[in-house]
């Protein structure tokens, strides 16, 4: 899996629990373990920006009306890459 792709993941996931802070039952903590053990354990691992990449500034959007099954709010979200590294991330409910 690429950095990239495991970068994304990692977002969702925070995203995701990041809805429960205010009431946290045991299956969100547990979850909140499990990243903070992946990331501990991929700690050596980092933005990763090549010299033989070029400066494209590329970004890129989505947005999903209404999707969220739980609240029926809709979720958008946006990345940025400057050649083939990612710079800046977003996801709003």
């Amino acid at each position: 899996m690429s950095l990239l792709m495991e970068a994304g993941l990692l977002a969702f996931a925070v995203n995701k629990l990041s809805q429960y802070v205010s009431m946290p039952r045991v299956p969100h903590m547990k979850a909140a373990l499990n990243m903070l053990r992946y990331v501990k354990g991929t700690i050596g691992q980092g933005l990763f920006y090549s010299s033989s990449s070029g400066l494209k500034l590329r970004a890129f959007s989505d947005a999903d009306w209404g999707a969220c099954l739980d609240t029926r709010r809709s979720v958008t979200g946006y990345c940025v890459f400057l050649g083939e590294s990612l710079i800046s991330w977003r996801a709003k409910k």
